[in-house]
């Protein structure tokens, strides 16, 4: 992926809120998972701004200056800018680029660039072409 390319997503991870009492009673061997992950009903489309690793699954400690969190689990995730309010952090195994895509010239539905019918619809992908 290359910087201000198209990008859609049907799921992203969401920090969860941090509540002491429940941290503090985690197991240091499995911990917990620091985000949860949000799926749309529809795809989002944004534009790829870079790459980002994340402490995804860890545990909490007390020290002398607060909370401390230790990763026991990271992440890449890539950050996609649908507007100016922040970025989503998509795992990059759930992205999907845009030329992956197929629009069913019937119903608009998208789907996956090889399939020879809409998933929707059930229209022909593809326009059939006499050989001469």
């Amino acid at each position: 992926m290359e910087l201000g390319e198209k990008i859609k997503f049907k799921e992203y991870l969401k920090k969860k809120p941090y509540v002491n009492s429940y941290y503090s009673k985690i197991d240091k061997n499995t911990g917990y998972l620091k985000y949860d992950t949000i799926e749309l009903e529809e795809f989002k489309e944004g534009i790829f701004c870079g790459y980002r690793t994340i402490g995804y699954r860890g545990y909490t400690t007390q020290n002398d200056y607060g909370m401390e969190y230790n990763p026991l689990e990271n992440k890449k995730v890539a950050l996609i800018a649908c507007d100016t309010r922040g970025f989503y952090r998509v795992d990059t195994e759930k992205i999907i680029m845009e030329w992956l895509l197929m629009k069913c010239k019937d119903c608009g539905h998208e789907n996956w660039s090889g399939t020879e019918f809409c998933v929707h619809c059930s229209a022909a992908l593809y326009e059939k072409r006499e050989i001469k």
